[in-house]
């Protein structure tokens, strides 16, 4: 075996694609459309006054992860972030009415750092 083409450990990062994440629709679908919006304006331009150019289209995106009292235990910080995928919403008609309609959105980043709640994020 080359010597040189041995995996070393840290010489690379290798994340998936994608994070996903459910998003609670309100009444309004104000979340759905933003999101639609936001991936509109990334599209191949037809009218360049409504296209973002490539460093608009990212942003950075912070998620919580909640315990079983409903208290941050801890936030996934994620860098570049773009939305790739958006299904529209799922209607169930055997839903009670209590239960929020969902839609799974998923993202694309360029990295992501994870931090306990109560000890400061490091440089990202």
């Amino acid at each position: 075996m080359d010597a040189f083409n041995n995996p070393i450990p840290g010489d690379k990062l290798e994340y998936d694609d994608v994070f996903s994440m459910s998003v609670i629709l309100d009444e309004e679908f104000k979340a759905y459309q933003q999101v639609h919006d936001w991936m509109w304006s990334m599209r191949s331009p037809i009218d360049l006054s409504t296209h973002l150019y490539v460093k608009d289209c990212y942003s950075d995106a912070t998620v919580s992860v909640l315990g079983n009292n409903q208290q941050i235990i801890g936030r996934y910080n994620f860098v570049d972030c773009f939305p790739v995928s958006l299904p529209g919403p799922t209607h169930k008609t055997t839903s009670s009415e209590d239960e929020p309609m969902l839609v799974q959105i998923s993202f694309a980043f360029t990295r992501f750092k994870y931090e306990k709640a109560g000890y400061p994020v490091l440089p990202v």
